[in-house]
């Protein structure tokens, strides 16, 4: 993950949502993991950002993560949308 280019400006303020943050970020298997899950969230969607049309007011992305209770019957491919703010 190289956060670097998205360092040259500012980074806006975040809002993430509860919902996100229970699929995102808490990982019930390994506490230690949550700060990883959510500069990982942070980084993708600061990609989507960067990478959309400036007229793209919501972008749709998505990345790989374990699911939050660390099952593997569930889906590792999430689908997300960020907004500008």
């Amino acid at each position: 993950m190289n956060a670097s280019a998205f360092l040259t400006d500012p980074l806006p303020a975040v809002v993430i949502g509860d919902d996100v943050w229970q699929q995102m970020v808490c990982y019930s298997p390994d506490p230690g993991c949550e700060t990883e899950r959510l500069q990982r969230l942070i980084y993708h969607a600061a990609k989507a950002l960067t990478e959309a049309r400036k007229c793209d007011n919501t972008v749709t992305f998505g990345y790989f993560c374990l699911p939050p209770d660390g099952s593997p019957d569930t889906l590792l491919w999430r689908n997300l949308q960020v907004t500008r703010g």
